[in-house]
C-alpha cells in the first residue's frame, strides 16, 4: 500500500501541468487498500493539491482479478464512484477478468487487454470484444483497446465498434523527469528496488 501511494503521488505530481479538464488515468492496487473511505479522502486531498476534480480522474483497477468476491469489488468501487471518481477495469480478457467481473464493477472505462485486441480476427477474441461493446452500451461505458501497434488491427477493431485505443501505433510513452527524482529517496521505493535484485 505504501508503494502504491508513492506511485500515485508521482503520477499526480507529473500531471500538475496538464489541463485540469483532461482525463487523468491513475492505476491503483485496490486489493492493497485497507480502508477505502480513508483512501478516497487521501485521493481527494492529493487532487486538491493540483486543482484537479475527481470527476476528471479514472481510477484504473489493475488488480481486479485478485477479487474472488465480486460483491466486495463492487462495494469498494462504489465508494470511489460516490466520491466523484470514474472507474476503469484494466486488462479485460486476461484470466480472471471477464464479463462477470465487469458486471460487478460497472466501470466507466473497459480496457481490453492487448492479448485480445491483437487477436480480434479470431472467433473467441472477437466474441469477447463484442461482449464488451454490448455491456458498455448497457452501462454507459467506453471501450478502449490496449496494445495496438498495427494499423490493420486498429481498422478491424473499428469495424467491430471499438473507437478508442492505445498503443505504439498512436504514440510512445514520454518521460517525466520530475517525479522520479523526487521519489529516489523514498524508503519504500528503495526496498522495492532492492527486492528485485
Amino acid at each position: 500500500n505504501e508503494l502504491d501511494w508513492i506511485c500515485r503521488r508521482a503520477v499526480v505530481r507529473g500531471a500538475e501541468g496538464i489541463r485540469s479538464d483532461a482525463q487523468l488515468y491513475l492505476n491503483i492496487d485496490l486489493s492493497a487498500v485497507s480502508d477505502v473511505d480513508e483512501d478516497v479522502e487521501q485521493m481527494r486531498s492529493l487532487l486538491r493539491w493540483i486543482g484537479r476534480p475527481p470527476a476528471n480522474v479514472v481510477l484504473e483497477i489493475a488488480d481486479a482479478d485478485r477479487f474472488t468476491n465480486l460483491g466486495q469489488l463492487s462495494a469498494r468501487v462504489d465508494v470511489y464512484r460516490r466520491a466523484g471518481f470514474k472507474i476503469g477495469i484494466d486488462d479485460t480478457g486476461r484470466p480472471g477478468i471477464g464479463i462477470d467481473l465487469l458486471y460487478a464493477a460497472r466501470p466507466e472505462v473497459i480496457k481490453i487487454d492487448a492479448s485480445v485486441s491483437n487477436r480480434c480476427e479470431e472467433v473467441d477474441a472477437r466474441a469477447l470484444v463484442l461482449e464488451c461493446i454490448a455491456l458498455a452500451e448497457q452501462i454507459g461505458a467506453e471501450v478502449v483497446a490496449e496494445g495496438i501497434e498495427e494499423l490493420s488491427v486498429a481498422a478491424e477493431l473499428m469495424k467491430l465498434g471499438v473507437n478508442r485505443a492505445q498503443g505504439f501505433l498512436f504514440g510512445k510513452p514520454e518521460s517525466i523527469t520530475g517525479p522520479s527524482r523526487e521519489l529516489e529517496g523514498e524508503p519504500a521505493v528503495l526496498r522495492a528496488i532492492a527486492a528485485t535484485r
